[in-house]
C-alpha cells in the first residue's frame, strides 16, 4: 500500500496557516514548524485550498533574504535572481539551491508520493519499476492539463491535492510501453503539424 496520506488540519492548523501567510516575517518552513509537520509543500497545498496567497519577504531593511532559510542575499556572491515561469524572481541563496537541488528533488518526491498512491505498479502488466512508470490520463488531454498548472511540479501537487477517488477515477499508473500501446489503441497521438 502507499506510504503517504494527506494530513488533516484542524481549526486551530488552518488558523496558524492563516497568520503565518499574512505575515511577511514567517517562512513556509516555519510554519510547517509550529504544526510539527515535516513537508512545507503540503502545507502550500493546504494554504492554497484555502485560498491564500504568501506575502513574500522580498526586502528587508539590508536588502533581499531567502525565502528557505532566511540568509542576506547578495547579487553575483550567493544569489543569482532568475525567472520562475517568467512572472516571479526566486528569492534562494546558492547553498539552498544546492543543498536540495532545488529543482529536481522536490518534483521527484512529490511524483514518487503520487505514484505511491496510484498503487506504485502498472495497471495492465504489472511492471513496478518506478523509473518506467508514467501518469496516464484515462480520458486523454494530459499535455494540456500539465500546461495549465505550470509544469509538473504544479501538477504532481495537484494531484496530491485531490482525493483518493477523484485521482483514481481520472488517472491510472502505466508503465511506458502500456501507455503508448493505449494511446495507439484510442488514437491519442498529436497530429503532425506539417504534412
Amino acid at each position: 500500500m502507499c506510504d503517504f496520506i494527506m494530513p488533516r488540519y484542524s481549526k486551530e492548523d488552518e488558523e496558524i496557516i492563516r497568520k503565518g501567510y499574512s505575515d511577511p516575517n514567517i517562512i513556509i518552513k516555519e510554519i510547517a514548524e509550529q504544526l510539527n509537520r515535516n513537508d512545507p509543500s503540503l502545507i502550500a497545498i493546504k494554504a492554497k485550498k484555502m485560498g491564500l496567497k504568501k506575502v513574500m519577504r522580498h526586502h528587508s531593511p539590508d536588502g533581499y533574504i531567502c525565502s528557505t532559510c532566511g540568509k542576506k542575499l547578495i547579487k553575483d556572491i550567493n544569489w543569482v535572481p532568475s525567472h520562475h515561469n517568467g512572472k516571479y524572481k526566486r528569492y534562494t541563496c546558492a547553498s539552498c539551491v544546492r543543498s536540495r537541488n532545488y529543482f529536481n528533488s522536490q518534483r521527484k518526491v512529490l511524483r514518487e508520493r503520487v505514484v505511491n498512491l496510484l498503487g506504485g505498479h502498472c495497471l495492465r502488466c504489472g511492471f513496478n519499476d518506478k523509473r518506467a512508470l508514467q501518469i496516464d490520463h484515462i480520458h486523454g488531454g494530459g499535455r494540456k492539463d500539465i500546461k495549465s498548472f505550470g509544469g509538473q511540479e504544479g501538477y504532481y501537487k495537484h494531484l496530491l491535492s485531490l482525493s483518493d477517488e477523484k485521482l483514481k477515477e481520472k488517472y491510472q499508473l502505466l508503465c511506458a510501453n502500456c501507455n503508448i500501446i493505449k494511446k495507439y489503441e484510442k488514437g491519442e497521438f498529436a497530429k503532425p503539424r506539417y504534412k
